[in-house]
């Protein structure tokens, strides 16, 4: 099997075979986040997002993730809708804040 690398030091190592220890999710990643090079901000977002849900350990994808939402075109709204239910989901009902919907002024 193939071993891609990130050029980074050793503790890199475990997060890279993690990242490809299903190897076809960790491909698709890595299309995703490629693809997001040459989109407009909502899209290149919205698949580097996807790019770290389908392989969360990849950390070309979450180094990315920066990037993009450090774009000023990128719309708020885009960010809070892909991100709330995934935090949600996350949550326990007992640990599950109160999340502020700042684009609709309104406690969702």
């Amino acid at each position: 099997r193939t071993q891609y690398m990130w050029r980074k030091p050793a503790p890199f190592i475990q997060l890279m075979n993690d990242a490809q220890r299903i190897l076809p999710y960790y491909q698709l990643s890595e299309k995703l986040r490629l693809i997001a090079g040459v989109c407009n901000p909502r899209m290149a977002f919205l698949a580097v997002f996807n790019a770290i849900t389908i392989c969360p350990y990849n950390y070309r994808a979450w180094e990315d993730l920066g990037t993009v939402l450090g774009d000023p075109d990128l719309d708020v709204n885009v960010v809070h809708e892909a991100m709330t239910p995934l935090l949600k989901n996350q949550l326990s009902d007992n640990q599950a804040p109160k999340i502020r919907n700042f684009s609709r002024d309104e406690d969702t």
